[in-house]
Formats: structure tokens, C-alpha cells, sequence
């Protein structure tokens, strides 16, 4: 027994009827010819968790920032700096994801470069920024160069 006023005084008792298509439910008829209404379900903002999003890649990149100037797992904090950075384009504090993607970049390019330095000073014994070692012909290592 749904159904919904249509003009004209008439009622249309079809489910698939457009006029009940377009009220997004139907409306049940009561003694005495009124209408009731059913309730809406409520509407909420869109994307309102993604500003946790984007607040949090801004902490993860500072904190980022700051520890891959210490160690190398800053690495970590900043691919989830970057994930929640994402996540927050999608709010309406949007620049201040993309400030969080901005700090999580700087803070993985420098902590990549930092780890790729102390993977090449653990593979050949010295910084890639030392002179290179001189050698004399027998294969000994000179000290000075002349």
C-alpha cells in the first residue's frame, strides 16, 4: 500500500512508478486521503574524514623532514605521509595536502639520497664524496699524491 500523489488528485500504487522513483521512496496514504512522508536518511558532508587526512600528511612530513636528517626509517613516515596526503585531496582543506605531499617529497628524496650514500660507503669502505685512493703499480695505496 505505498504510494504517491500525483497531479491531478490521482495515485499512482506502481513501486516502479516515476513519481516514486523521483520522491527517493514512497509516501503512505492514511484514513482521511492525507500524505505522510517517510523520512529522509540524513545527509552528511562529503570527504569530512579526509581533513584528517590532510592534517595528518602535514605532521608526517614535518616529522619526516625532521628525522631523515637522523636515520633512514624516516623513509616510513614519509610513504604514510604521502598515502594520507592523497587521501586529504580529496577534503576541503586541500592545500594543506598538498603542502603534507610537498614536505613527504622532500623528506623521501633526501632520505633516499642518504641511504643510497650509506649503501655505498657499506659496499666499497669510504664516502662516495672522499678522493679516490691513488695507487702505485704494485697495487699499494699512496698517501700523498706526489
Amino acid at each position: 500500500p505505498f504510494a504517491v500523489g500525483v497531479a491531478g488528485g490521482q495515485v499512482a500504487a506502481a513501486a516502479g512508478h516515476p513519481a516514486v522513483q523521483a520522491s527517493g521512496g514512497g509516501s503512505r496514504v492514511v484514513a482521511g486521503g492525507q500524505y505522510v512522508t517517510a523520512p529522509r536518511a540524513p545527509s552528511y558532508p562529503a570527504h569530512t574524514a579526509a581533513v584528517g587526512g590532510a592534517i595528518g600528511s602535514v605532521v608526517l612530513g614535518g616529522m619526516s623532514l625532521v628525522g631523515c636528517l637522523i636515520t633512514n626509517a624516516a623513509l616510513v613516515t614519509a610513504l604514510l605521509g604521502l598515502a594520507m596526503g592523497v587521501w586529504g585531496l580529496y577534503s576541503t582543506r586541500r592545500g594543506l595536502a598538498v603542502l603534507g605531499l610537498l614536505l613527504c617529497f622532500l623528506a623521501l628524496s633526501i632520505s633516499s639520497f642518504n641511504g643510497a650514500v650509506d649503501l655505498y660507503e657499506y659496499m666499497n669502505g669510504r664516502s662516495p664524496f672522499a678522493p679516490a685512493p691513488l695507487f702505485e703499480e704494485d697495487g699499494e695505496v699512496l698517501d700523498e699524491p706526489f
